[in-house]
């Protein structure tokens, strides 16, 4: 008989899955919008507070991180304030901590320029996958994210095209106060995954895609709801959950979907959820964040001026050559 697979806050046997320590959410406090970038000074002050920042630990704390990075002679690091804020709020203002997430940043941005210097796909086929949205309203102000929502077929859009895509998109959301602030909240849908894909998921894609999402993503990561996840993929979860740490693996949930939901909608209330999850959302409803690709591509190219100087010319190629094609770095642009 098959042994079931214990993971933190899961708990997988034989294809029936059932998830404790969701959390519950208020529904009257979902009330800000995907788009909005400040609320009431009252109610940030709150988060504000929780983590430590106010106008004297902000300008000091940004001045000790400064310092600390210029003597990293190795590292031609972003010091523009609005770029180190994200990492200070992720780090609640721990300026040793803040330190180490922009090193692992600008690691993990070393490797990622070389993972993505043979990607290579248009503009039309960058936006066909459609496959990150986002719901519009917030979860207690944090943005709740739909990643692949049934359209993992990795035949049309390999594995590295889709995660270079959701770095694109993904650093396009750090520059939001609220997210720096609040966090997000993500959905993974396994959906229409081809079993003939599982040879994508290799020990060097999996190490990727974790220590992306865990060591250098400056946001909190409130939760990952996993849905549609085929029996195949367990063991890919399991690989992926020994290289998390404590605190992510509980942040972690896997919903099944023949229970009318009633397991994600512990954590996510229906109204912010579209129709496919039981929600009451129209999919038309649902915000695009494929819209102006090339735009946040730009944005992302920009990120790459930085960096190691061991790395400099590998991501001047990476800028100067971007994997959309048609996408250049605007000449002057700072």
């Amino acid at each position: 008989m098959r042994p079931a697979i214990k993971l933190q806050g899961v708990y997988m046997a034989h294809g029936q899955i059932t998830v404790n320590n969701a959390v519950r959410y208020q529904v009257t406090e979902c009330r800000a919008r995907f788009e909005d970038t400040h609320l009431d000074e009252s109610v940030l002050q709150i988060i504000k507070e929780e983590i430590g920042e106010s106008e004297e630990s902000r300008a000091a704390c940004l001045e000790e991180l400064k310092n600390k990075l210029l003597e990293v002679k190795s590292l031609d690091a972003c010091t523009e304030d609005g770029f180190l804020l994200a990492f200070l709020r992720v780090a609640k203002f721990d300026v040793s901590n803040a330190f180490q997430r922009v090193i692992n940043y600008y690691t993990q941005h070393d490797k990622l320029t070389d993972a993505f210097q043979n990607v290579s796909m248009s503009l039309d086929k960058a936006k066909s996958p459609r496959h990150i949205l986002a719901s519009p309203y917030r979860l207690d102000n944090n943005s709740i994210l739909l990643i692949g929502k049934g359209a993992l077929d990795l035949t049309k859009t390999n594995i590295l095209e889709r995660f270079y895509l959701e770095v694109v998109i993904i650093n396009s959301l750090i520059k939001n106060p609220l997210n720096q602030l609040y966090g997000i909240t993500a959905i993974f849908d396994y959906g229409g995954f081809q079993y003939n894909a599982m040879l994508s998921y290799t020990p060097r894609m999996i190490h990727l895609l974790v220590n992306t999402l865990q060591n250098s993503l400056p946001l909190p990561v409130k939760a990952c709801h996993i849905v549609n996840l085929p029996p195949l993929l367990s063991s890919v979860i399991s690989i992926a959950f020994a290289l998390l740490s404590k605190k992510i693996k509980n942040r972690i949930f896997i919903h099944p979907s023949n229970d009318g939901w009633q397991s994600l909608h512990k954590s996510l209330p229906p109204e912010l959820l579209p129709e496919e999850y039981g929600g009451t959302l129209k999919e038309s409803g649902l915000v695009d964040l494929s819209d102006h690709l090339d735009d946040l591509e730009r944005e992302l190219c920009e990120r790459f001026k930085f960096g190691y100087l061991k790395s400099e010319t590998q991501r001047e190629l990476l800028r100067l050559n971007p994997p959309i094609n048609g996408t250049k770095p605007e000449e002057g642009k700072n």
